[in-house]
């Protein structure tokens, strides 16, 4: 008698203890969380309440109290599961993703889904009152619950999919605005931003109907308002104490519209801004270029920002290559002096690898000013160039580079920079066993075509990755010289460059 109610009563003890120790640790969790709202404590409480709370309701209470309970041991300490993929979220936090972005859309979709899953177990428990027990319309709660919130995520990943299908060409605002920013952006002057302006609302509100207004009287709206009234839309685009620029289209718009019309609106009043500060700061130049004796402070501030930048990349270079090198020889005579004997075969080494240091501080002093540049001209420079590279490249290389002459001196320089830049594009990346160089020259000007048979690339990621930095110092050079730079290139179908630069029709050194 006495086994057989000590069996009985353990299960209710161990069970009570239980839901008493969860029912503690979740109290003390929510107490230390409205005391320091620490993000941490909040996602700790939530990985033990949104795990627990079922089991201890739906089994563990009815069970102390000898009710039927709603779910089955088996079924709900299936929620006890989520408790370390709890803790992995909590680990992982802001480590591989937002878990508070995932947090907030999951309490979202389940807002969502516990309202119509509600709905659909009210309905059912009201039609068939007399056939559905409590436990059958609690699982069919949580089927359709869970249901429901499954939906919701392949719906969202479905749109995402989708979404250029989901949305009409004339209807996606949101989305061709960015497209339409991105056209206008390379706009050169405030007239050009204007067409490209004029050709977008042609283009996304499919009307004609509009005028773009420059005037210099006040009008009663502020940059960016619309006004909307008498079956006519008025925006101010530009406003400044020298002119107003005025969109008048002869129809209402819609809501989606006018909020398109309204943000690229304010995208195009940013622009112009741009330019005209643009326009200021080439005036300036132009300014003291014919004054040529008018100081900008702003410009020698530029200049001496500069000049201290690449002296501190220089400085860090030489810093983690020759100087650590030096270190490394000194230390190394060190301990030969404090040595009974001397080895020659050890000083032989050290001599070797100073000998290895001068060597490459002398290639560094080379990259930063070619000596024979100043000395005995490019056309020699470029060939001094071209036989270190074939002792270091594993390529084989052809050239062919005809005499060039300029007026303005910079020019020399310039293309050696562009030669040894496409050089070491070459060694580092192109993974070519060919590689084409020609250097041309044209009546006050040049053309340098570059080709190899490498791996290649795509133009539009290399753009964006690390390794287009060469491909960028290249283009900034050209443009710079009001030059022209091509280059196309598909993967494993090699690269090629052309570049074309001619001096301007008046001397700069006059």
């Amino acid at each position: 008698m006495y086994d057989s109610r000590f069996k009985m009563i353990t299960p209710i003890v161990i069970l009570g203890l239980f839901g008493i120790l969860v029912l503690s640790a979740i109290c003390i969790l929510i107490t230390g969380y409205l005391r320091t709202h620490s993000a941490k404590i909040r996602l700790i409480a939530i990985a033990l309440i949104v795990p627990f709370l079922p089991f201890l309701f739906l089994f563990v209470i009815p069970e102390i109290f000898r009710y039927t309970p709603i779910l089955q041991a088996e079924f709900s300490a299936l929620f006890l599961l989520f408790i370390p993929f709890s803790f992995v979220f909590i680990q992982v936090n802001e480590r591989l993703f937002d878990i508070e972005y995932q947090l907030s859309r999951l309490r979202y979709y389940c807002a969502l889904a516990f309202f119509s899953a509600f709905v659909i177990t009210l309905g059912l428990s009201i039609f068939l009152v007399n056939h559905l027990s409590i436990t059958l319309l609690t699982a069919i709660f949580v089927l359709v619950f869970l249901v429901n919130i499954a939906s919701f995520y392949l719906k969202e990943q479905l749109d995402f999919k989708h979404r250029k299908v989901i949305f009409s060409s004339n209807g996606d605002y949101v989305h061709s605005l960015y497209a339409a920013v991105n056209r206008m952006g390379n706009a050169k002057n405030q007239q050009d931003l204007l067409a490209r302006f004029t050709y977008e609302i042609t283009e996304k509100l499919g009307t004609t109907a509009f005028t773009i207004e420059t005037i210099t009287e006040d009008v009663s709206l502020a940059r960016g308002e619309v006004n909307a009234r008498d079956q006519k839309t008025q925006l101010l685009i530009y406003d400044s104490a020298d002119e107003k620029i005025v969109l008048l289209i002869s129809h209402t718009l819609q809501k989606e519209e006018l909020l398109w019309l309204e943000l690229l609106a304010l995208y195009v009043s940013m622009l112009i801004d741009s330019l005209k500060l643009i326009e200021d700061l080439v005036l300036e130049i132009q300014h003291m270029k014919v004054t040529n004796n008018t100081p900008l402070p702003w410009l020698d501030k530029l200049l001496w920002n500069i000049i201290e930048k690449e002296k501190s990349i220089l400085a860090q270079e030489l810093h983690d290559t020759i100087l650590q090198e030096q270190l490394h020889l000194a230390r190394e005579l060190d301990v030969l002096a404090g040595s009974p004997s001397i080895k020659g075969e050890k000083v032989r080494a050290i001599r070797e690898q100073l000998l290895n240091a001068a060597k490459d501080l002398r290639e560094y002093c080379e990259n930063l000013s070619p000596p024979l540049l100043d000395t005995l001209g490019l056309h020699i420079a470029l060939k001094k160039l071209i036989q270190k590279v074939n002792i270091r490249a594993n390529f084989l290389l052809n050239t062919q580079i005809e005499r060039v002459h300029f007026q303005d001196l910079s020019l020399h320089l310039v293309v050696y920079r562009l030669v040894q830049e496409l050089f070491n594009n070459a060694i580092k990346h192109a993974e070519a066993t060919e590689v084409s160089l020609r250097l041309l020259a044209l009546d006050r000007g040049f053309v340098l075509q570059y080709d190899d048979n490498g791996i290649g690339c795509n133009i539009e990621a290399l753009m964006q990755s690390s390794a287009s930095m060469g491909i960028n110092g290249i283009r900034e050079r050209v443009r710079a010289f009001n030059g022209d730079m091509t280059i196309t290139s598909k993967e494993n179908e090699g690269m090629h460059i052309y570049i074309k630069i001619q001096e301007e029709g008046e001397n700069i050194h006059d």
